[in-house]
């Protein structure tokens, strides 16, 4: 079984539940993992990311 892999928009979260804009799967497809979107490890021209993911580790 492939495991297919994408970008999201986070439209909103209610308890449990997230609410995406542009999933590339089939209905009822198992989400297997969730990451955050990092500027640094990616690009994605006018991406919208918490401030957090701009600053680097913690040192």
């Amino acid at each position: 079984n492939p495991i297919g892999l994408c970008v999201v928009e986070l439209l909103k979260i209610e308890e449990c539940l997230l609410t995406v804009k542009d999933l590339d799967a089939l209905e009822g497809s198992p989400i297997i993992d969730i990451k955050p979107y990092i500027p640094k490890a990616d690009s994605i021209p006018n991406a919208r990311v918490p401030e957090w993911t701009l600053q680097g580790p913690k040192t």
